[in-house]
């Protein structure tokens, strides 16, 4: 069952390591989905029926799902929308994060508009050069671990370049105040 691993459409909070793919963190549901194909940490899941296809039934060894009963479950997972944000923007840090993730850490050159995510693939830095999908930040902030890995407990964790990667961003020339600020507007998400 989907909720064995995304409980109320979250996430677990696990890692998993899959052959051929490495570890990988389980990815929240509850985000808004509309608009953010392709799906799947390396953005290989062209769309829901590609992912139940590859993922239930391939590795997961589930029964193939109708067309109707797949349609079905778009329907309920791109009308989900993510939980409340812990930290509201008028917060000061926040409001000074926001400024930094949109100039000094250029994070909107990949996560961009009202799902925060371009919807393509990158190689940020953390593994072998692979490239990996730009997930939404919406409810970032309630999706611990972080990154691909889980390398990161804390969003400030994912500001060491050793987890979150040497190509994620500006990040690793800001000040500790900064990234302080970064980590509150990335709560309001």
């Amino acid at each position: 069952a989907c909720t064995s691993c995304h409980p109320e459409a979250g996430e677990d909070g696990h890692t998993w390591n899959f052959t051929g793919q490495g570890v990988r963190r389980t990815q929240a549901l509850h985000i808004g989905l509309a608009g953010t194909a392709p799906f799947h940490w390396a953005g290989d899941e062209t769309d829901l029926n590609a992912l139940m296809e590859d993922v239930f039934v391939g590795r997961m060894g589930g029964v193939h799902q109708s067309e109707a009963r797949v349609t079905a479950l778009s329907k309920f997972l791109f009308a989900l929308e993510p939980p409340t944000a812990s930290l509201d923007l008028g917060d000061p840090a926040a409001m000074r994060g926001k400024a930094v993730f949109e100039s000094a850490a250029g994070c909107t050159s990949c996560h961009a508009g009202a799902k925060f995510t371009d919807n393509k693939s990158y190689d940020v830095g953390t593994s072998r050069g692979e490239r990996l999908q730009v997930p939404s930040l919406r409810g970032v902030g309630y999706r611990a671990p972080f990154i691909h890995t889980g390398c990161a407990q804390t969003l400030r964790e994912r500001f060491d370049p050793t987890c979150g990667g040497s190509k994620h961003g500006n990040t690793a020339g800001l000040s500790a105040p900064q990234v302080d600020d970064l980590v509150a507007y990335l709560q309001t998400l």
